[in-house]
This record gives structure tokens, C-alpha cells and sequence, in this order.
């Protein structure tokens, strides 16, 4: 019985090396098309999979999938103060400054993460800015079964200082819904500044 041939695709890694660029050129218009159409797919997937990391990543990866989902929603973003806070530009010079928490919750009172909040509010916040400390809380837990990132007295304290506590968890489902309603997660986030201290919440549907 005859063997089958082992088909590989483009680009993939072969005794040879890989296959050149101009290959694909050369092919039929329906493998050309369907190579194309797998790239956009692929590209598309890899972009999602960065937007998941705001529900189990720390650290560098967090902070970048922070600033793409705000990037993703058509929001100007910038890093200030040395990289930890990210200026997020809504319109007429309306910010938001977000702090991410460096470790897991439920934060405490006097963790890192509410002074350096606290400073930002003190040192950087102007009249249209609105300082919000983004938390992760259980990252080993499905968003679902997390409870709440920062401690009664934390979140007392922040509402007190006017600080709005974000869950990573809730900026994804922003994002989410981003894909196929950007106004109003635009309007979400018009809310999260127009908020005055304390955890912000999106309506259940959102």
C-alpha cells in the first residue's frame, strides 16, 4: 500500500530550514487565500490571548495587557512616573491614572499598592484625572469565584480618598465588550472617571 504524503505548511521548520517567502506567491489562488485568511485568524487569536493575560497574569505581562485593552478601545495611553502609572486620555483632557497593583488580594490598608495609589492621587492627579488602582485579587481562581480584591478597611480608605478600585477582571469584560459594542465601553469608561472612590462595577448584561 502506497505511503501518504506529509504535507507541511509554509514557513514551518523543516530538515531544509524554512520554506521562502515568495512561495506562497507562487501557489494556486485558493491555497493563497486560504493562507492569508489562516494569518488574519492566527493574528487575531495571538491578539486575544495577550487580552487574556488581565485575568491570570503579574508583573511586565499585566501592565501590557492593561494598556492594550485601553489602547483597543481608542484611548491614548502613556506611561508616567518611571512606568507605574498609565495615563489613559478620554476627551477634553479627562485622564485616567492607573495603578497596577504589583501582588494578589484582597489587598490590605497599608499594602504598597493603595500608598503608591495615594501618592499618584497627591503628586499627579489634576483637576480632569481621575486615579484608579487596577487589582487582580485571586489570579488562580476563574473570575467568577473571586472575591473582592481589596480588604473592607482598603476599600473604605480608598473610597475616602476619591481612589476607584478596578478589577482586572472587570477591564476584560469591558474589553470584551469593546469587540462589539465600543460605546458603550467607551461609556463604561466615561463612568469609571466620572466615579467618586470605591470598586467599580459594570451592570450585569455588560
Amino acid at each position: 500500500m502506497p505511503s501518504l504524503a506529509v504535507v507541511r505548511p509554509p514557513h514551518s521548520v523543516t530538515p531544509e530550514g524554512f520554506a521562502p517567502e515568495w512561495l506562497v506567491a507562487q501557489m494556486p489562488a485558493g491555497y493563497r487565500n486560504r493562507y492569508e485568511e489562516i494569518q488574519r485568524l492566527s493574528s487575531e487569536i495571538k491578539g486575544m490571548d495577550r487580552l487574556g493575560r488581565l485575568l491570570w497574569e503579574s508583573g511586565a505581562p499585566l501592565q501590557e495587557a492593561v494598556q492594550e485593552a485601553f489602547a483597543a478601545m481608542k484611548a491614548d495611553t502613556a506611561w508616567l512616573e518611571g512606568g507605574t502609572v498609565l495615563s489613559v486620555s478620554l476627551d477634553s483632557g479627562r485622564r485616567l491614572l492607573i495603578h497596577v497593583a504589583g501582588s494578589d488580594g484582597p489587598l490590605e490598608r497599608k499594602s504598597e499598592a493603595i500608598a503608591t495609589a495615594f501618592r499618584t492621587l497627591q503628586e499627579a492627579t489634576g483637576k480632569d484625572d481621575r486615579t484608579v488602582l487596577l487589582t487582580t485579587g485571586e489570579r488562580d481562581v476563574p473570575p467568577k469565584d473571586r472575591g473582592d480584591t481589596v480588604t473592607a478597611d482598603a476599600h473604605d480608605l480608598l473610597r475616602r480618598m476619591g481612589v476607584n478600585v478596578l478589577p482586572a477582571s472587570t477591564l476584560f469584560n469591558i474589553w470584551m465588550l469593546s469587540l462589539t459594542e465600543l460605546n458603550e465601553a467607551r461609556t463604561c469608561l466615561d463612568l469609571l472617571h466620572g466615579q467618586d472612590g470605591g470598586a467599580f462595577k459594570i451592570k450585569a448584561g455588560k
